[in-house]
């Protein structure tokens, strides 16, 4: 499993936050739509991390706020 900095966390999570804009107006704007959207775009941004493994730290950093 990939060892995440706070800064690839808080770009990560910047992207998620992102997404609401990205998605307004589609009738997509859902948190598994904006997870999927910032997901996508940090794998585009950083090649060497999947968007699977993105959307998997999205869902961890989320678990915890529950």
């Amino acid at each position: 499993m990939k060892r995440w900095t706070p800064k690839e966390l808080a770009e990560l999570a910047n992207l998620c936050h992102l997404a609401r804009t990205a998605l307004a107006g589609t009738g997509r704007d859902t948190r598994y739509e904006r997870k999927l959207w910032a997901s996508r775009e940090y794998a585009k941004l950083h090649p060497s991390v999947s968007s699977t493994a993105a959307y998997k730290q999205l869902c961890r950093e989320e678990a915890w706020r529950f």
